[in-house]
């Protein structure tokens, strides 16, 4: 099955985006921080599609996340 990642640090959006994705039939998985989704990701290698905020907390923001997951997993949209 697809899963696709949420990173998104504002909660209602986040919840609100997992709700929306899992009606359409994804499985889902979120983080609130780019360094949350990081990490998540190392465990993970179903996760095709990542649905990320720009601006986030922690020591990356969405634009470096989505760069080092693409240097590593080309596939991953």
């Amino acid at each position: 099955m697809t899963s696709i990642l949420i990173v998104e640090d504002d909660v209602l959006t986040n919840e609100y985006l997992e709700f929306i994705l899992e009606q359409a039939g994804y499985e889902v998985v979120s983080a609130t921080s780019a360094d949350e989704a990081a990490a998540l990701l190392e465990g993970r290698d179903d996760v095709q599609l990542i649905v990320t905020d720009i601006n986030l907390p922690g020591t990356m923001n969405g634009l470096k996340l989505a760069a080092a997951v693409k240097a590593r997993r080309p596939e991953t949209r």
